[in-house]
């Protein structure tokens, strides 16, 4: 969303005037051409993202986050979410932007929860991310975020939020979806609110005049306008036993409530209470919103899985080696090959430890020494790992999916387009013969 929408700023009037004429000069070439790479990286805004788990997730990636991937949420029925992959990292909100009572949030920012303002425009999709990837207990954030997230510790909310805005790697991730109308559109934007601004200063209003004598911390109607207002990104984050709301837009945090020891797997029962309440604020048939979950990388699982079952294959082999040295084998000839060749592809995997899991040991030493049995064990187990490769190549295949989907949406359409047009409007009537046609 917007800041400049906000009426209640969390950067002060003399930082804004400083970013109006700071706006970058025109792009050289036609505003109908392509941006070029370097035309993003110059760029000082920041660009609309659409709502897609696609996009989320390939933004992670190139974040140099491992292990996290986002998914959409159709429902919020217990037994829609139950499908979503554990565990839930955090929740990503869209909806359009009402402000919520500041009295409900933090009087500090806390020590053990990292939380960034949005001060820039239009950055509310990578401030959420942020607002959750940096709270995920031993999280793989990759170098360039690691450093990121251990600079701006210390930190105050607002000092993050500036940091992102000059964080260059994480801008350039998130301006490679923006195509140059967005971003002429957006300086546009910025420009008459700058403009309007100035006006409103130089001839205050008599309601301006008494929103100084406003009680502080209250939201009323005038904070904010409904039709100004875009649409806005907020994280729902669990951290420890707490469960924390994190919209940039606000000054702190708020905390939505503490978990007890026996609900520590279910911090989403606090969230949906919230989300239902948001939701209820709007027409039954004006769906106004969204909601992505940051979840485990389902094949950070399915590796381990793999993994597991591979060193229970070895050791069952082992046993029958020791049983019938090397006789089962002539037996069993092309899936002895499979096997070789699949565990020669899984050696990058392997993490050094030769352990498997409590139910695969069970299985073994239920086997025994009986030959016949450790053999059947081994059928079974290779069929069990088949079935995991498959599932491996199923999540692979969707994350290229997401790659392709976000590569479509980076490119710019609009010269094509503007081509497309300028040709049809050359062949007379054509155009007018089309217009018929549709009115």
């Amino acid at each position: 969303m917007s800041t400049t929408r906000k009426k209640r700023r969390l950067n002060n009037g003399a930082a804004e005037e400083s970013d109006a004429k700071g706006l970058p000069p025109a792009f050289p070439g036609s505003a109908l051409s392509s941006a070029t790479p370097a035309d993003k990286s110059r760029w000082q805004g920041f660009c609309e993202i659409d709502s897609d788990p696609a996009y989320f997730s390939v933004m992670l990636e190139e974040f140099g986050v491992r292990g996290i991937r986002v998914r959409e949420v159709y429902s919020l029925d217990a037994d829609i979410l139950a499908f979503l992959p554990r565990p839930i990292h955090g929740l990503i909100f869209l909806f359009k932007y009402r402000a919520d009572d500041a009295t409900k949030q933090e009087a500090s920012c806390p020590d053990h929860v990292w939380f960034a303002n949005q001060t820039h425009d239009q950055a509310c999709a990578t401030v959420a991310l942020l607002n959750i990837v940096n709270n995920i207990d031993g999280a793989d954030l990759g170098e360039h975020l690691q450093s990121f997230r251990d600079f701006t510790d210390d930190f105050t909310p607002a000092l993050r939020g500036d940091a992102i805005g000059s964080f260059e790697f994480v801008k350039n991730v998130h301006n490679s979806f923006a195509r140059k109308m967005d971003m002429l559109n957006i300086d546009l934007a910025r420009q008459n609110a700058y403009d309007d601004r100035n006006k409103k200063r130089k001839k205050p209003t008599a309601a301006a005049k008494s929103k100084g004598s406003k009680k502080k911390g209250v939201i009323t109607d005038d904070d904010y306008d409904e039709e100004e207002n875009g649409y806005h990104f907020i994280a729902f984050v669990p951290i420890g036993n707490e469960v924390w709301k994190m919209d940039g837009l606000e000054r702190q945090p708020v905390k939505l409530g503490t978990l007890g020891s026996d609900e520590e797997s279910d911090w989403l029962s606090l969230v949906l209470v919230d989300l239902g309440e948001r939701m209820a604020q709007f027409e039954a048939n004006d769906i106004n919103f969204n909601l992505l979950a940051c979840v485990q990388d389902p094949l950070v699982g399915l590796h381990q899985q793999l993994r597991e079952q591979t060193r229970a294959i070895q050791a069952v082999e082992k046993k029958l080696d020791e049983d019938r040295p090397r006789g089962w084998r002539r037996d069993d000839s092309n899936q002895e090959a499979d096997i070789e060749i699949e565990l020669a592809g899984d050696d990058n995997e392997n993490t050094g430890d030769d352990q498997f899991s409590t139910r695969f040991e069970q299985r073994i030493h239920d086997a025994g020494a009986d030959g016949e049995a450790l053999f059947k064990l081994r059928q079974a187990l290779l069929g069990e790992r088949r079935d995991t490769l498959a599932a491996v190549a199923g999540e692979e295949a969707e994350a290229q999916l997401d790659r392709d989907k976000a590569a479509e949406r980076r490119h710019d359409f609009g010269p094509l387009i503007h081509a497309w047009l300028r040709m049809l409007a050359e062949k007379e009537g054509v155009v007018k013969s089309l217009i018929e046609e549709t009115s």
